[in-house]
């Protein structure tokens, strides 16, 4: 293994892994010569990431379907990977279901999205961050949102429960830095990942979309360097011109017109 895998592996643990990010992280990784367990609650997409893997490297890959609305997800992930050497857990799960206005959506479905979006991240984070302090060493990823820095009108909820995940991995980098575990935030901005094709018909002229393993291949990079990162030099700068220039409301005004271009598209 190369000095990242030496740091971070031999095993990865991987939420979210039936397509796109979290597909894209196992096939990074798997390159890098990692040992995955990957999960999600999509069981034919999770299969078809473990064979696609498989097929092109000799190392292990395990599958586990979970549904991280299940308070008890997080504890089943630890117990089912508790035989692996895990030096890596990408947390990149998300629930977006309901409608795109708050008032519309049922109370089931915010709930969901806390469920899996805030509870189940900082479940994942207690539970395998203690796992990598007491290893020594190890690196835990968390996946944010561009739609975390400034209100983000029609997907409203979702946008708050990646703000939390901002302010809490940033948090968390801060005390753990010290204790040879390295995090990250990441904060991706439009990926061209299949969920984006579904959402708009045609890219968004604010947000291009970044290939899904350019994003994975920068983000990577920046662990054990930063304990935020927006991937894409172009991504960094609509994030700094949303945070440092414009106003907030008038940056959730710019929020909410781009994702009324993309509903009209769809």
């Amino acid at each position: 293994m190369t000095g990242f895998g030496k740091r971070y592996g031999p095993t990865a643990v991987i939420t979210g892994a039936a397509g796109g990010i979290g597909a894209g992280f196992a096939r990074v990784l798997g390159s890098r010569g990692f040992d995955l367990v990957l999960t999600d609650i999509n069981a034919d997409g999770l299969q078809r990431t473990a064979d696609d893997v498989s097929a092109q490297h000799s190392h292990a890959v395990s599958t586990v379907v979970l549904d991280m609305t299940d308070p008890t997800a997080p504890q089943s992930l630890a117990d089912f990977s508790s035989e692996c050497d895990v030096g890596l857990v990408i947390v990149n799960h998300l629930f977006s279901g309901g409608s795109w206005q708050v008032l519309d959506t049922e109370m089931a479905q915010l709930n969901a999205q806390l469920d899996a979006n805030v509870r189940a991240y900082v479940g994942l984070a207690r539970i395998f961050g203690d796992r990598l302090r007491r290893r020594g060493r190890g690196g835990l990823v968390l996946m944010s949102s561009l739609t975390a820095v400034v209100g983000s009108p029609y997907v409203t909820t979702y946008g708050a429960s990646k703000a939390f995940i901002l302010a809490f991995g940033s948090g968390l980098g801060y005390e753990l830095r010290s204790s040879n575990v390295d995090v990250l935030t990441l904060v991706p901005s439009s990926v061209n990942t299949e969920t984006y094709r579904r959402s708009a018909r045609k890219p968004s002229r604010l947000f291009p979309p970044m290939e899904v393993d350019d994003f994975v291949e920068q983000g990577l990079a920046k662990l054990g360097k930063r304990w935020v990162a927006v991937p894409g030099a172009r991504n960094a700068v609509i994030a700094g011109m949303l945070t440092r220039i414009l106003p907030r409301q008038a940056a959730t005004s710019v929020m909410g017109r781009n994702m009324e271009s993309m509903l009209r598209a769809h």
